[in-house]
Protein backbone atom coordinates (compact mmCIF):
# COMPACT_ATOMS: atom_id res chain seq x y z
CA UNK A 1 0.00 0.00 0.00
CA UNK A 2 2.82 2.49 0.96
CA UNK A 3 4.74 1.83 -2.56
CA UNK A 4 1.40 2.71 -4.47
CA UNK A 5 0.89 5.58 -2.83
CA UNK A 6 3.86 6.48 -3.14
CA UNK A 7 4.15 5.62 -6.84
CA UNK A 8 0.54 7.69 -7.27
CA UNK A 9 1.77 10.37 -5.27
CA UNK A 10 5.08 10.82 -7.67
CA UNK A 11 2.92 9.75 -10.55
CA UNK A 12 0.93 12.73 -9.96
CA UNK A 13 3.68 15.43 -9.18
CA UNK A 14 5.10 14.60 -12.22
CA UNK A 15 2.13 15.17 -14.23
CA UNK A 16 1.18 18.51 -12.63
CA UNK A 17 4.25 20.14 -12.62
CA UNK A 18 6.32 21.08 -15.16
CA UNK A 19 10.55 21.02 -14.55
CA UNK A 20 10.23 24.54 -13.05
CA UNK A 21 7.77 24.12 -10.97
CA UNK A 22 6.40 27.47 -11.00
CA UNK A 23 2.55 26.53 -11.99
CA UNK A 24 0.93 23.26 -12.85
CA UNK A 25 0.23 22.10 -16.55
CA UNK A 26 -3.03 23.92 -17.51
CA UNK A 27 -3.65 21.67 -21.04
CA UNK A 28 -3.90 17.69 -21.69
CA UNK A 29 -4.05 15.62 -24.50
CA UNK A 30 -6.52 12.60 -24.12
CA UNK A 31 -5.11 10.20 -27.20
CA UNK A 32 -6.99 6.70 -28.07
CA UNK A 33 -5.03 3.37 -27.69
CA UNK A 34 -2.54 2.47 -30.24
CA UNK A 35 -3.58 -0.65 -32.08
CA UNK A 36 -1.18 -3.32 -34.26
CA UNK A 37 -2.60 -6.67 -35.99
CA UNK A 38 -6.04 -6.62 -33.61
CA UNK A 39 -4.35 -6.33 -30.73
CA UNK A 40 -3.57 -2.93 -28.27
CA UNK A 41 -0.01 -2.00 -28.63
CA UNK A 42 1.87 -2.54 -24.87
CA UNK A 43 5.05 -3.44 -23.88
CA UNK A 44 4.23 -6.66 -22.08
CA UNK A 45 3.07 -8.17 -25.11
CA UNK A 46 5.96 -7.34 -26.75
CA UNK A 47 3.68 -6.30 -29.94
CA UNK A 48 5.72 -2.87 -30.46
CA UNK A 49 7.54 -1.10 -32.91
CA UNK A 50 10.86 0.36 -32.10
CA UNK A 51 11.93 3.60 -33.24
CA UNK A 52 14.80 2.18 -34.85
CA UNK A 53 12.70 -0.28 -36.79
CA UNK A 54 10.39 2.56 -37.69
CA UNK A 55 13.24 4.78 -39.17
CA UNK A 56 15.05 2.08 -40.52
CA UNK A 57 12.78 -0.54 -42.05
CA UNK A 58 14.15 -3.84 -43.34
CA UNK A 59 12.06 -3.83 -47.04
CA UNK A 60 14.15 -1.15 -48.11
CA UNK A 61 14.72 2.05 -46.10
CA UNK A 62 15.38 4.14 -48.91
CA UNK A 63 12.62 3.52 -50.73
CA UNK A 64 11.64 6.72 -52.16
CA UNK A 65 14.62 7.69 -53.72
CA UNK A 66 15.71 11.99 -52.61
CA UNK A 67 12.63 12.04 -50.91
CA UNK A 68 13.52 8.95 -48.76
CA UNK A 69 11.88 9.97 -45.33
CA UNK A 70 10.58 6.69 -43.34
CA UNK A 71 9.80 9.57 -40.19
CA UNK A 72 7.86 11.81 -42.53
CA UNK A 73 6.08 8.63 -43.77
CA UNK A 74 5.27 8.42 -40.06
CA UNK A 75 4.11 12.09 -39.65
CA UNK A 76 1.75 11.95 -42.59
CA UNK A 77 0.32 8.77 -41.37
CA UNK A 78 -0.44 10.43 -37.65
CA UNK A 79 -2.09 13.58 -39.35
CA UNK A 80 -3.73 12.38 -42.38
CA UNK A 81 -4.47 8.21 -42.38
CA UNK A 82 -4.50 7.35 -38.50
CA UNK A 83 -7.69 9.23 -37.66
CA UNK A 84 -8.65 11.16 -35.15
CA UNK A 85 -6.20 11.73 -32.02
CA UNK A 86 -8.62 10.81 -29.54
CA UNK A 87 -9.69 7.63 -31.04
CA UNK A 88 -7.62 4.54 -31.67
CA UNK A 89 -5.22 4.19 -34.33
CA UNK A 90 -4.24 1.04 -36.13
CA UNK A 91 -0.24 0.63 -37.06
CA UNK A 92 0.58 -1.24 -40.32
CA UNK A 93 3.24 -1.44 -42.75
CA UNK A 94 0.47 -1.25 -45.16
CA UNK A 95 -0.74 2.47 -43.95
CA UNK A 96 2.73 3.38 -43.68
CA UNK A 97 3.27 2.45 -47.19
CA UNK A 98 -0.16 4.49 -48.41
CA UNK A 99 1.15 7.27 -46.73
CA UNK A 100 4.58 7.45 -48.53
CA UNK A 101 2.75 6.96 -52.02
CA UNK A 102 0.91 9.79 -50.83
CA UNK A 103 4.00 11.79 -50.38
CA UNK A 104 5.88 11.09 -52.87
CA UNK A 105 3.75 10.67 -55.40
CA UNK A 106 1.34 13.28 -54.75
CA UNK A 107 3.25 16.02 -52.46
CA UNK A 108 6.95 15.47 -53.15
CA UNK A 109 5.95 14.93 -56.87
CA UNK A 110 4.05 18.55 -57.41
CA UNK A 111 7.05 20.11 -55.22
CA UNK A 112 9.80 18.75 -57.63
CA UNK A 113 8.24 18.78 -60.83
CA UNK A 114 7.01 22.70 -60.18
CA UNK A 115 10.78 23.49 -59.34
CA UNK A 116 11.69 21.64 -62.80
CA UNK A 117 9.00 23.56 -64.50
CA UNK A 118 10.19 27.26 -63.36
CA UNK A 119 13.76 26.48 -63.67
CA UNK A 120 12.91 25.30 -67.72
CA UNK A 121 10.45 27.89 -68.01
CA UNK A 122 12.96 30.58 -67.26
CA UNK A 123 15.36 29.41 -69.92
CA UNK A 124 16.62 32.25 -72.56
CA UNK A 125 13.93 31.98 -74.97
CA UNK A 126 11.37 34.89 -75.69
CA UNK A 127 9.48 36.51 -73.53
CA UNK A 128 6.00 34.80 -73.23
CA UNK A 129 2.96 36.24 -72.38
CA UNK A 130 2.07 38.35 -69.80
CA UNK A 131 -1.66 38.16 -68.79
CA UNK A 132 -2.73 35.47 -67.00
CA UNK A 133 -5.27 33.51 -68.23
CA UNK A 134 -8.32 31.53 -67.02
CA UNK A 135 -6.49 28.40 -65.41
CA UNK A 136 -3.72 30.97 -64.04
CA UNK A 137 -6.18 32.48 -61.97
CA UNK A 138 -7.65 28.84 -60.90
CA UNK A 139 -4.54 27.43 -59.51
CA UNK A 140 -3.41 31.06 -57.78
CA UNK A 141 -6.46 30.82 -56.31
CA UNK A 142 -6.65 27.42 -55.39
CA UNK A 143 -3.44 27.86 -53.38
CA UNK A 144 -5.18 30.43 -51.44
CA UNK A 145 -8.20 27.86 -50.65
CA UNK A 146 -5.77 25.70 -49.93
CA UNK A 147 -3.94 27.81 -47.17
CA UNK A 148 -7.39 28.47 -45.71
CA UNK A 149 -8.85 25.34 -45.68
CA UNK A 150 -5.84 23.70 -43.89
CA UNK A 151 -5.61 26.42 -40.94
CA UNK A 152 -9.03 25.36 -40.18
CA UNK A 153 -8.90 21.87 -40.77
CA UNK A 154 -6.01 22.35 -37.92
CA UNK A 155 -8.51 24.81 -35.78
CA UNK A 156 -11.24 22.26 -35.92
CA UNK A 157 -9.57 19.80 -33.05
CA UNK A 158 -6.68 19.22 -35.42
CA UNK A 159 -8.31 17.71 -38.36
CA UNK A 160 -5.45 15.79 -40.20
CA UNK A 161 -7.49 14.05 -42.23
CA UNK A 162 -8.97 17.42 -43.82
CA UNK A 163 -5.50 18.81 -43.54
CA UNK A 164 -3.75 16.45 -45.81
CA UNK A 165 -6.11 15.80 -48.45
CA UNK A 166 -6.59 19.13 -49.50
CA UNK A 167 -2.38 19.43 -50.30
CA UNK A 168 -3.44 16.24 -52.28
CA UNK A 169 -5.99 18.54 -53.64
CA UNK A 170 -3.68 21.19 -54.60
CA UNK A 171 -0.50 18.19 -55.55
CA UNK A 172 -3.12 17.44 -58.31
CA UNK A 173 -3.96 20.88 -59.78
CA UNK A 174 -0.77 21.82 -60.04
CA UNK A 175 0.58 18.70 -61.71
CA UNK A 176 -2.33 19.61 -64.06
CA UNK A 177 -1.61 22.94 -65.09
CA UNK A 178 2.49 22.00 -65.32
CA UNK A 179 0.33 19.13 -68.00
CA UNK A 180 -1.71 21.42 -69.44
CA UNK A 181 1.08 24.59 -69.56
CA UNK A 182 4.00 22.69 -71.00
CA UNK A 183 2.84 22.35 -74.20
CA UNK A 184 1.83 25.66 -74.59
CA UNK A 185 3.91 27.55 -77.71
CA UNK A 186 4.07 31.08 -75.20
CA UNK A 187 5.90 30.93 -71.81
CA UNK A 188 3.55 31.17 -69.48
CA UNK A 189 3.50 33.54 -66.39
CA UNK A 190 5.66 30.96 -62.98
CA UNK A 191 4.06 33.48 -60.63
CA UNK A 192 0.70 30.93 -60.26
CA UNK A 193 2.95 27.93 -59.92
CA UNK A 194 5.68 29.54 -57.55
CA UNK A 195 2.29 30.48 -55.43
CA UNK A 196 1.22 26.90 -55.05
CA UNK A 197 4.86 25.66 -54.42
CA UNK A 198 5.48 28.34 -51.58
CA UNK A 199 2.11 27.39 -50.16
CA UNK A 200 2.66 23.38 -50.45
CA UNK A 201 6.01 24.10 -48.82
CA UNK A 202 4.47 26.42 -45.92
CA UNK A 203 1.94 24.23 -44.68
CA UNK A 204 4.43 21.14 -44.16
CA UNK A 205 6.48 23.30 -42.27
CA UNK A 206 4.08 24.12 -40.08
CA UNK A 207 2.82 20.68 -39.03
CA UNK A 208 6.62 19.40 -38.75
CA UNK A 209 7.60 17.58 -41.72
CA UNK A 210 10.98 17.39 -42.30
CA UNK A 211 12.80 19.72 -44.87
CA UNK A 212 13.30 16.22 -47.46
CA UNK A 213 9.88 16.77 -47.54
CA UNK A 214 9.27 20.35 -47.15
CA UNK A 215 12.35 21.45 -49.47
CA UNK A 216 11.75 18.47 -52.34
CA UNK A 217 12.91 20.13 -55.45
CA UNK A 218 15.60 22.06 -54.03
CA UNK A 219 19.10 20.94 -54.82
CA UNK A 220 19.87 20.67 -51.04
CA UNK A 221 20.72 17.12 -50.94
CA UNK A 222 23.47 16.81 -53.29
CA UNK A 223 21.65 14.41 -55.78
CA UNK A 224 20.83 16.75 -58.48
CA UNK A 225 19.82 17.24 -62.15
CA UNK A 226 21.53 19.40 -64.81
CA UNK A 227 18.88 22.45 -63.95
CA UNK A 228 19.70 22.34 -60.45
CA UNK A 229 16.95 20.92 -58.55
CA UNK A 230 17.11 17.67 -56.63
CA UNK A 231 16.34 14.10 -58.78
CA UNK A 232 13.37 11.70 -58.31
CA UNK A 233 16.13 9.07 -59.18
CA UNK A 234 17.45 5.65 -57.09
CA UNK A 235 20.79 6.73 -56.95
CA UNK A 236 20.76 10.27 -59.33
CA UNK A 237 21.57 10.75 -62.74
CA UNK A 238 24.62 8.29 -62.70
CA UNK A 239 21.86 5.61 -62.11
CA UNK A 240 20.10 6.69 -64.78
CA UNK A 241 23.03 6.55 -67.30
CA UNK A 242 24.10 3.45 -66.02
CA UNK A 243 20.57 1.66 -66.78
CA UNK A 244 20.90 3.30 -70.15
CA UNK A 245 24.18 1.80 -70.93
CA UNK A 246 22.82 -1.28 -70.00
CA UNK A 247 19.47 -1.09 -71.91
CA UNK A 248 21.75 0.20 -75.04
CA UNK A 249 23.82 -3.15 -74.82
CA UNK A 250 20.65 -5.86 -74.25
CA UNK A 251 18.91 -4.08 -77.30
CA UNK A 252 22.55 -4.17 -79.58
CA UNK A 253 22.84 -7.58 -78.72
CA UNK A 254 19.14 -8.71 -79.85
CA UNK A 255 19.95 -6.58 -83.05
CA UNK A 256 23.30 -8.22 -84.11
CA UNK A 257 22.07 -11.62 -83.25
CA UNK A 258 19.15 -10.90 -86.16
CA UNK A 259 21.78 -9.69 -88.79
CA UNK A 260 22.15 -13.46 -90.13
CA UNK A 261 21.76 -12.90 -93.83
CA UNK A 262 18.19 -14.59 -95.35
CA UNK A 263 17.35 -15.25 -91.99
CA UNK A 264 13.61 -14.10 -91.72
CA UNK A 265 13.03 -16.36 -88.27
CA UNK A 266 16.06 -14.81 -86.42
CA UNK A 267 14.71 -11.40 -87.39
CA UNK A 268 11.43 -11.67 -86.45
CA UNK A 269 12.84 -13.69 -82.88
CA UNK A 270 14.92 -10.49 -82.87
CA UNK A 271 12.44 -7.72 -82.99
CA UNK A 272 10.27 -9.91 -80.58
CA UNK A 273 13.09 -9.45 -78.34
CA UNK A 274 13.64 -6.27 -78.72
CA UNK A 275 10.17 -5.02 -78.15
CA UNK A 276 10.28 -7.41 -74.37
CA UNK A 277 13.23 -5.73 -73.42
CA UNK A 278 11.70 -2.24 -74.00
CA UNK A 279 8.28 -3.35 -72.05
CA UNK A 280 10.58 -4.67 -69.44
CA UNK A 281 12.38 -1.22 -69.52
CA UNK A 282 9.17 0.48 -68.91
CA UNK A 283 7.55 -2.40 -66.78
CA UNK A 284 10.42 -3.00 -63.79
CA UNK A 285 13.83 -1.22 -64.41
CA UNK A 286 13.22 2.66 -64.62
CA UNK A 287 9.71 2.27 -62.24
CA UNK A 288 12.62 0.91 -59.72
CA UNK A 289 14.62 3.73 -60.67
CA UNK A 290 11.83 6.18 -59.94
CA UNK A 291 11.16 7.20 -63.09
CA UNK A 292 7.65 6.26 -64.93
CA UNK A 293 7.40 5.85 -68.91
CA UNK A 294 4.21 6.46 -70.59
CA UNK A 295 4.65 5.38 -74.34
CA UNK A 296 1.58 7.70 -75.64
CA UNK A 297 3.31 10.88 -74.20
CA UNK A 298 5.06 13.69 -76.05
CA UNK A 299 7.55 16.04 -75.27
CA UNK A 300 7.68 19.65 -74.40
CA UNK A 301 9.52 22.46 -76.46
CA UNK A 302 12.60 23.05 -74.11
CA UNK A 303 13.02 19.19 -73.39
CA UNK A 304 12.10 19.96 -69.48
CA UNK A 305 8.84 17.67 -67.89
CA UNK A 306 7.33 15.89 -70.44
CA UNK A 307 3.82 13.35 -70.35
CA UNK A 308 6.43 10.95 -71.84
CA UNK A 309 7.67 10.43 -68.47
CA UNK A 310 7.47 11.31 -64.96
CA UNK A 311 9.05 10.73 -61.35
CA UNK A 312 7.40 8.55 -59.47
CA UNK A 313 8.04 6.15 -56.28
CA UNK A 314 10.48 3.39 -56.80
CA UNK A 315 8.79 0.14 -57.25
CA UNK A 316 11.47 -1.78 -56.03
CA UNK A 317 15.23 -1.97 -53.61
CA UNK A 318 17.28 -2.22 -57.13
CA UNK A 319 18.14 1.22 -56.97
CA UNK A 320 21.33 1.88 -59.53
CA UNK A 321 21.44 -1.99 -60.21
CA UNK A 322 17.77 -3.28 -62.08
CA UNK A 323 18.39 -5.07 -64.66
CA UNK A 324 16.81 -4.35 -68.06
CA UNK A 325 14.50 -7.91 -68.18
CA UNK A 326 14.29 -9.85 -71.60
CA UNK A 327 12.38 -12.77 -72.48
CA UNK A 328 15.15 -14.91 -70.55
CA UNK A 329 15.75 -12.74 -67.96
CA UNK A 330 14.32 -13.36 -63.74
CA UNK A 331 11.73 -11.80 -62.19
CA UNK A 332 11.59 -9.54 -59.07
CA UNK A 333 10.41 -12.50 -57.09
CA UNK A 334 12.53 -14.52 -53.62
CA UNK A 335 9.80 -17.60 -54.54
CA UNK A 336 11.38 -19.58 -57.02
CA UNK A 337 8.98 -21.69 -57.59
CA UNK A 338 7.35 -18.56 -59.49
CA UNK A 339 7.59 -17.81 -62.81
CA UNK A 340 11.24 -17.09 -64.19
CA UNK A 341 10.90 -15.20 -67.87
CA UNK A 342 8.12 -12.33 -67.24
CA UNK A 343 6.38 -14.33 -70.55
CA UNK A 344 6.25 -17.02 -68.78
CA UNK A 345 3.37 -15.05 -66.31
CA UNK A 346 0.03 -15.71 -67.09
CA UNK A 347 -2.50 -12.75 -67.84
CA UNK A 348 -4.92 -14.27 -64.68
CA UNK A 349 -1.54 -13.97 -62.32
CA UNK A 350 0.29 -10.91 -64.04
CA UNK A 351 -0.73 -8.57 -60.56
CA UNK A 352 0.27 -11.57 -58.05
CA UNK A 353 3.62 -12.40 -58.71
CA UNK A 354 7.22 -10.52 -59.31
CA UNK A 355 7.36 -6.48 -58.14
CA UNK A 356 3.11 -6.82 -57.46
CA UNK A 357 2.93 -9.33 -55.18
CA UNK A 358 1.89 -8.50 -51.92
CA UNK A 359 0.53 -5.19 -52.77
CA UNK A 360 -3.40 -6.63 -52.89
CA UNK A 361 -5.59 -8.82 -51.43
CA UNK A 362 -8.62 -9.21 -54.12
CA UNK A 363 -8.99 -9.77 -57.37
CA UNK A 364 -11.11 -10.02 -59.95
CA UNK A 365 -12.38 -13.14 -60.47
CA UNK A 366 -12.37 -13.44 -64.79
CA UNK A 367 -9.52 -10.92 -65.31
CA UNK A 368 -7.35 -11.34 -62.48
CA UNK A 369 -7.38 -7.19 -62.00
CA UNK A 370 -6.56 -6.20 -58.46
CA UNK A 371 -9.51 -4.71 -56.73
CA UNK A 372 -8.29 -4.19 -53.08
CA UNK A 373 -4.78 -3.41 -51.92
CA UNK A 374 -3.49 -5.31 -49.19
CA UNK A 375 -4.71 -3.66 -46.45
CA UNK A 376 -8.15 -4.19 -47.56
CA UNK A 377 -8.89 -0.69 -49.26
CA UNK A 378 -11.02 -0.53 -52.65
CA UNK A 379 -8.91 0.41 -55.19
CA UNK A 380 -9.78 3.66 -56.81
CA UNK A 381 -11.10 3.99 -60.33
CA UNK A 382 -8.14 6.00 -61.46
CA UNK A 383 -5.86 3.12 -60.06
CA UNK A 384 -8.70 1.06 -61.53
CA UNK A 385 -7.47 2.10 -64.76
CA UNK A 386 -3.59 2.39 -64.76
CA UNK A 387 -3.85 -1.90 -63.79
CA UNK A 388 -6.45 -2.15 -67.16
CA UNK A 389 -3.97 -0.82 -68.82
CA UNK A 390 -0.66 -2.88 -67.21
CA UNK A 391 -2.94 -5.82 -67.87
CA UNK A 392 -3.62 -4.86 -71.33
CA UNK A 393 -0.30 -4.43 -71.82
CA UNK A 394 0.83 -7.63 -70.88
CA UNK A 395 -1.94 -9.69 -73.01
CA UNK A 396 -0.33 -7.82 -76.06
CA UNK A 397 2.91 -8.78 -74.68
CA UNK A 398 1.84 -12.82 -74.38
CA UNK A 399 0.51 -12.61 -77.64
CA UNK A 400 3.45 -11.30 -79.66
CA UNK A 401 5.66 -13.92 -77.97
CA UNK A 402 3.33 -16.72 -78.89
CA UNK A 403 3.33 -15.69 -82.48
CA UNK A 404 6.74 -15.30 -82.96
CA UNK A 405 7.07 -18.62 -80.84
CA UNK A 406 4.71 -19.94 -83.79
CA UNK A 407 6.76 -18.37 -86.64
CA UNK A 408 10.02 -19.46 -85.45
CA UNK A 409 8.16 -23.43 -85.35
CA UNK A 410 7.69 -23.05 -89.17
Amino acid sequence: TTTTTTTTTTTTTAQNNPIDKKEWIPFWVHTGHLHIDGMKMSKSLKNFITIQELLHPDDDGAKGGAWASPADDFRLWCLGLAGSYRGPATYSKDRIEEARRIRCEKLCKFLHHGEVWINNENEPQDEGRKQWSDMDWRLFQKANQTKSSCLSALSADLDGKSFIEELVLLAEAGLAHIRATTMEPERPPDEPIRHALQTMRDMLELVGFSTITSRAGYSSKGVTTSNGVDSGIVGGEGALLDEVVRFRSAIRSAALAALKPGDETAKSRALSEILLLCDGARELSFPALGVELNDGGATNKSGGISSSWSYCMPRSGSSGNAKVPSSESHMDTSDKSEPQRIVDIPLHDFFRVGSYKGLFSSFDPNTGIPTHHADGTKISNNQLKKLTKKHNMHAKRLQAYRDANDLKKT
